[in-house]
């Protein structure tokens, strides 16, 4: 499972911004929860869901442009704001899961094994190996910053973010991973799930 950040995190970093509470609420539920959003006749989830373009690049690109339009709408420019930072803060998070980057280290090993083998046979061993596999990860794992930084930019480039956003993002990056880092750490502690319910959506 991917790790986010809290509806916290995303609302400090918002209000920080300068964009209004309630519009950083409305844009946490667009991005994440959108069955929670009433439309003429239905929800914003019966058109999106929060999942729905995770692992298609046309899909994703839809979904955060109804996003954006929806934002846009009934928020104005304050509203797209909302949304392109939430995007930036989670792709920041998903930069520095330990646990992400501990298993991609695992496969690039395995990949490494099974080199010069078919795709089938390396495929059936990759499967056997992993299968069952705890992954061990550690916060000190994270990226150094100017690695984050070059994704980031990429992915920014993408999503078609304001300069302003992503201006404001690249100024604060330190204080926004040290943010992260802490609720990353809080998820990896043997009492983590009641930390990060503390930490999370109130």
């Amino acid at each position: 499972m991917e790790l986010l950040p809290s509806w916290r995190i995303h609302l400090k970093w918002a209000e920080l911004f300068g964009i209004g509470r309630d519009v950083a609420e409305i844009a946490n539920r667009v991005v994440d929860d959108p069955s929670s959003v009433p439309l003429i006749g239905g929800s914003l989830g019966e058109i999106v869901g929060h999942d729905w373009g995770r692992r298609s690049k046309s899909k994703r690109s839809a979904m955060r442009s109804i996003q954006k339009s929806f934002m846009r709408q009934h928020y104005g420019p304050e509203g797209v704001w909302a949304v392109e930072l939430h995007h930036l803060l989670d792709h920041i998070a998903y930069l520095c899961d330990p646990k992400r980057l501990a298993q991609e280290r695992l496969f690039r090993r395995v990949s490494q094994l099974t080199s010069g083998m078919s795709l089938q046979d390396r495929t059936r061993i990759m499967k056997e190996v992993l299968k069952g596999i705890k992954i061990k990860a550690d916060v000190s794992d994270i990226p150094d910053k100017d690695y984050i930084t070059n994704r980031l930019l990429k992915e920014a480039s993408k999503l078609e973010v304001s300069n302003e956003v992503w201006e404001f993002v690249n100024t604060h990056l330190d204080q926004i991973l040290a943010d992260i880092k802490r609720y990353t750490s809080a998820s990896l502690t043997e009492n983590g799930s009641q930390k990060i319910k503390r930490m999370g959506k109130n």
